[in-house]
Parts: C-alpha cells; sequence; structure tokens
C-alpha cells in the first residue's frame, strides 16, 4: 500500500500546509524546456521498447523513494546498458562501452551516481543529502533523455556536436575534443 501525502492542517493553528509532489531540481530543468504536445515518435518508441519502460518505471521510482534515488537511477542506467548487448551473454564490459560511445557519456557521470547505488543495492542503510540527490537526478534525467533520443533516431550514436560528452559534473558537460 502507498500513502501519499500531499496536505496538513495543525491543530493548534488551523493552517493547511500543501507539500509539492514535483523534484525540485527535475521541474526547474522541464521549465526550461518546450512543455508542448508529447512527440508521438517518443510515445511509440515507449511502448516498443521494454528496457525504455523499465528506464522510466525506475526514474519514477528514484522520485517516490528519496532513500532509494540513487538505487533507482543505477538501476535505469543499468536496463540501459542490458538494452545495449548485441547477444544476451555478451560481457557487461563491452556493453558499458557501447552505451557511453552511443549516448556520449563519460564514465564519471555513471559512476557519480553508482556511488550513491551501491550500499542500497547491497541492503546498507545509506544517506543521501538533498544537494546529491539533485545531482543524481540531473544526470540520471540527461542520461535518460539521451537514451529515448537514441531510440527515437532509430537506435543510432548521437552526434556529438548535439551532444557532448556527460561527465560527472552537473555544470557543463565537456565538449568533445579540448584538451
Amino acid at each position: 500500500m502507498d500513502v501519499e501525502i500531499i496536505s496538513a492542517v495543525s491543530q493548534e493553528t488551523n493552517e493547511w500546509s500543501v507539500f509539492g509532489i514535483e523534484v525540485p531540481v527535475l521541474a526547474s530543468r522541464r521549465n526550461k524546456r518546450d512543455h508542448g504536445v508529447v512527440d508521438a515518435r517518443l510515445v511509440r518508441v515507449i511502448g516498443r521498447s521494454i528496457p525504455a519502460q523499465i528506464v522510466l518505471a525506475d526514474f519514477r521510482e528514484a522520485m517516490r523513494t528519496p532513500v532509494g534515488t540513487g538505487f533507482f537511477c543505477y538501476r535505469a542506467i543499468e536496463a540501459m546498458m542490458q538494452s545495449m548487448k548485441v547477444a544476451p551473454q555478451e560481457k557487461d564490459a563491452s556493453a558499458w562501452a557501447r552505451l557511453r560511445e552511443t549516448l556520449s557519456i563519460d564514465r564519471t557521470a555513471i559512476d557519480a551516481i553508482k556511488q550513491h547505488a551501491d550500499l542500497p543495492r547491497h541492503g546498507s542503510p545509506s544517506v543521501i543529502l538533498d544537494t546529491d540527490r539533485a545531482k543524481v537526478f540531473v544526470l540520471a534525467d540527461e542520461i535518460i533523455n539521451r537514451f529515448l533520443e537514441y531510440l527515437i533516431r532509430g537506435e543510432k550514436v548521437l552526434p556529438s556536436g548535439e551532444f557532448p560528452v556527460l561527465t560527472g559534473s552537473t555544470q557543463k558537460p565537456a565538449q568533445q575534443g579540448s584538451g
């Protein structure tokens, strides 16, 4: 059973408090995008792609379960990696490399999320600060957007001109070819 508390009233003052249901850092990112009609190609691609459905379900769970944010975001990325395998018996290492190359993601971006996944993945208690949770969400959101774009484009490598390498720093993606 799930219980979602969206408001409360103080017995002493009879004042209402209404709680937001959004993740602030994600709401801020969404406000920068056009909120027009949902792209029909995206709906079709998600409907046809079990990995995309798993990714989005895990991302939703990351939003619903603050202590599990790192775990669920990393699991979403693992689902993307599994979808990159050419054959089920292929080693994870080559699928990870293909995921990073295809979506233009530096390993540091994935590791920044993984560091908040390992303890919960193994049943150990962990704490994630709001600032760290926000960073995990920003990175995971960008990786998921790239994965969905990859699916929309017919599972083609994303062009580096449009998708600079995403690093573990959430400031600005590093430009390819610099340094």
